[in-house]
C-alpha cells in the first residue's frame, strides 16, 4: 500500500517538473526573438542618420574604407537587454593652405598691363617716377628691357606696394612702354629741373663744347636732373641741339622743350599753340637717336597777364584756359610725348565753372610746376601747406588727392618785386643756402610722394653762385 502510494507521487512529480521545463523552453525562445527584432530596429535608425551627416566645415580626407570596416558598439537598454550600433569610422578634416605668393609673384600682376588700368587699380601712380635714373639704374633698365634708354619713350611709375600686399625695402618702376617692372636698388637724387632760354647771349653754350661742358658741371653742383629747354620749335633740327641733348642723356639730365607766350589763348586755333608744337617735337625725335630726343613738352605760357584776357575776373577765359590745357594733354598722348605746366602759386584761389581752377587742372595732367617764388622756408611752407584765400585745401593736398606731381619752383635770379621774391641776396651772402632751405621744406613734406622742386634759372645759378660753391 505504500509503496504503491510512493509510486503514484513519483510519478506526478516528474510529470509536473516536465511541464515546467516545457514552459520555460517556449518563454526563453520568445525573448531572443524579441531582442532580435530590437537590434534590428535599431541598426536601421541609426543607419538613417549617418545617411544626412552635417556639412563638415572643412576638406575631409577622401575615404577609401570598406563600408564592413565600420565598428560595432553595444549600447545597454533599461530593460537589461543588450543592443548593437553600427558607427561610422571617424573622419579626420584637412585644414585647406594657401601657396604664399612670392614678390616676384605679385609683380607680375603688373607685367603686360596696360598703363591705365594699372592706374586705375592704384597699382602705380599717375605720375613719373620723381628720382634721377643713374647709371646704375641706366644698366639695369637697358638689361631688363633689352634696348638703349629713351627718354621720349620709357615712362617710369613708382609701384604702389601696398596695394599688391608687398612689404619690402626696395623700391619698384613700371615702365609703361614696355610694361616691365625694375627693381630700384638704390634711388639717385630726387629730381630738381631747371630753365634754359637758348638766346643770342647763352647760344654759345650750344655751339662751344668747352662751354658746355662747363655748364652741366655747374648745374650738377645743384643736382640739376630736367632742364627745361627754351627754343623755337621750328629750329629743333639744328645739330647743336642733338649735341645738347646727347650731352645732357651722357649726365643723365632729361631735356623738355620749353614753349609759351601769353597769347596762345587768343588764338583762333589750337594749331600754332598744340598741334605745330607736338607736331615738330614728334618729327624731331623720329629723325634722332635715342640720346638726343626730347621727353616732352612744358608750357611755360603765361596768359593770365595777357590784359585783354580778363584771367583773374572772367571764369570763361579761365574756362578756356582749362580747356586749352585739357586738349594739350589729349594731343600729347597721341604723341606719346609727357607735358608739363607752369602755373602761379595763386592759381588755386580761383574757380572754373567745373570747380577749383587747381584742383581741375591736377586731374587732367600729371605734373604743374608752380612758381612759390618766396626766399624763406615758411613762407613757401604756408603756400604749399596752408590754404590759400578762397581755396578749400592745400596745394600739396589737392595735387596729392588727384595723383599729380607739385613742382615747386624759386627764384634765384635779381628780381625787381621785392627782396621777398628771389633767393638772389640770401646765396650771394650764404652759398648753398638755397639747396638748404629745399632740403628743410623737403623734410617738412616727409609724409607726401608727389612733389620735387625747381630753380629758375640755369644761368643765375652759373653766373651769379658758382663762386661760392665747391
Amino acid at each position: 500500500m505504500n509503496k504503491k502510494y510512493v509510486t503514484i507521487v513519483i510519478i506526478v512529480f516528474l510529470l509536473v517538473v516536465g511541464t515546467f521545463s516545457l514552459l520555460s523552453l517556449n518563454v526563453s525562445k520568445d525573448s531572443k526573438k524579441n531582442n532580435t527584432t530590437t537590434s534590428e530596429t535599431t541598426t536601421t535608425e541609426t543607419s538613417q542618420e549617418s545617411d544626412n551627416p552635417e556639412e563638415p566645415t572643412s576638406i575631409p580626407q577622401e575615404d577609401n574604407s570598406n563600408p564592413t570596416d565600420a565598428t560595432t558598439s553595444k549600447v545597454d537598454k533599461p530593460n537589461n537587454t543588450t543592443t548593437t550600433v553600427k558607427t561610422n569610422p571617424v573622419v579626420t578634416p584637412v585644414t585647406k593652405t594657401t601657396k604664399k605668393e612670392s614678390i616676384e609673384e605679385k609683380l607680375e600682376r603688373l607685367i603686360n598691363q596696360d598703363f591705365y588700368q594699372a592706374v586705375s587699380k592704384k597699382q602705380i601712380s599717375r605720375y613719373e617716377y620723381l628720382y634721377q635714373i643713374d647709371n646704375n639704374l641706366k644698366h639695369k633698365i637697358e638689361s631688363t628691357n633689352n634696348t638703349k634708354l629713351d627718354y621720349s619713350k620709357n615712362r617710369f611709375y613708382e609701384v604702389n606696394l601696398n596695394t599688391l600686399g608687398i612689404i619690402s625695402g626696395y623700391t619698384y618702376i613700371y615702365d609703361s612702354s614696355t610694361k616691365h617692372v625694375i627693381k630700384v636698388d638704390t634711388k639717385g637724387n630726387k629730381n630738381i629741373s631747371t630753365w634754359f632760354w637758348c638766346d643770342s647771349v647763352n647760344h654759345k653754350i650750344l655751339s662751344n663744347q668747352t662751354s658746355q661742358e662747363d655748364f652741366f658741371n655747374k648745374l650738377s653742383k645743384y643736382n640739376i636732373t630736367e632742364i627745361y629747354f627754351y627754343i623755337n620749335h621750328k629750329n629743333l633740327n639744328h645739330p647743336n641741339v642733338k649735341t645738347f641733348i646727347k650731352n645732357a642723356y651722357n649726365k643723365n639730365i632729361r631735356i623738355y622743350l620749353c614753349v609759351g607766350e601769353r597769347y596762345y589763348l587768343n588764338t583762333n586755333t589750337y594749331q600754332e599753340s598744340i598741334y605745330d608744337i607736338f607736331n615738330a617735337v614728334d618729327s624731331y625725335n623720329k629723325s634722332s637717336n635715342y640720346n638726343e630726343r626730347l621727353a616732352g613738352v612744358t608750357y611755360d605760357a603765361e596768359v593770365w597777364t595777357e590784359r585783354s584776357n580778363n584771367w583773374k575776373t572772367d571764369i570763361n577765359v579761365r574756362n578756356q584756359h582749362l580747356s586749352y590745357i585739357k586738349e594739350s594733354k589729349r594731343y600729347a598722348d597721341t604723341k606719346g610725348l609727357s607735358v608739363i605746366f607752369t602755373l602761379p602759386f595763386w592759381i588755386v584761389q580761383y574757380d572754373t565753372s567745373y570747380g577749383n581752377m587747381y584742383d581741375e587742372i591736377t586731374k587732367v595732367i600729371n605734373k604743374t610746376t608752380l612758381m612759390v617764388y618766396r626766399d624763406d622756408l615758411n613762407k613757401l611752407k604756408n603756400l604749399v601747406m596752408k590754404n590759400q584765400e578762397n581755396a578749400t585745401a592745400t596745394l600739396i593736398d589737392i595735387a596729392n588727392k588727384n595723383n599729380c606731381v607739385l613742382d615747386i619752383a624759386v627764384e634765384t635770379d635779381y628780381s625787381d618785386e621785392g627782396d621777398q621774391v628771389s633767393f638772389y641776396e640770401e646765396e650771394l651772402e650764404n652759398p648753398g643756402y638755397l639747396l638748404y632751405t629745399l632740403k628743410q621744406l623737403d623734410y617738412s613734406l616727409n609724409n607726401y610722394k608727389n612733389y620735387m622742386f625747381s630753380i629758375h634759372h640755369a644761368m643765375s645759378l652759373i653766373n651769379n653762385f658758382q663762386n661760392g660753391l665747391n
